[in-house]
């Protein structure tokens, strides 16, 4: 029987929460665990595509991006990587830059479905991220 993309999304998201608890119990991140991280998120593209895995895997490619590790990278995934784990999901979405993720979406071409009798219409999106 075969999951079906929200059921996939919502193991996974339990898969990430349970992978953060345990890279967080010393409360530090090697740079070997950043990397599986990294590796995990990369094989679950579906996690990369919304959140909170978008703005995690983004802090993580950001820190990779010129192949050091600072210790301020490190302290500020640390802190990412916590906001998950405590279930402060809140203050982890400020961390989202909307701009960034416009742009990385790309042009929509919405199109009206239908009009309500209340003026309402719902709108389909074409294209993705």
């Amino acid at each position: 029987m075969t999951s079906s993309p929200s059921e996939t999304l919502k193991q996974s998201l339990g898969e990430l929460l349970g992978l953060a608890r345990g890279l967080l119990a010393d409360q530090e991140l090697s740079d070997d665990e950043i990397n599986f991280l990294n590796e995990w998120l990369e094989e679950r593209y579906q996690m990369t595509a919304s959140f909170p895995g978008n703005v995690i895997h983004k802090r993580i490619k950001e820190v990779l991006e010129d192949g050091v590790i600072t210790e301020e990278e490190r302290s500020h995934l640390v802190e990412t990587l916590t906001l998950l784990v405590e279930d402060r999901l809140e203050d982890l979405a400020e961390q989202v830059d909307l701009t960034e993720l416009v742009r990385r979406a790309g042009p929509y071409r919405f199109q009206q479905d239908a009009l309500l009798p209340d003026r309402q219409f719902r709108l389909r999106a074409q294209g993705g991220l």
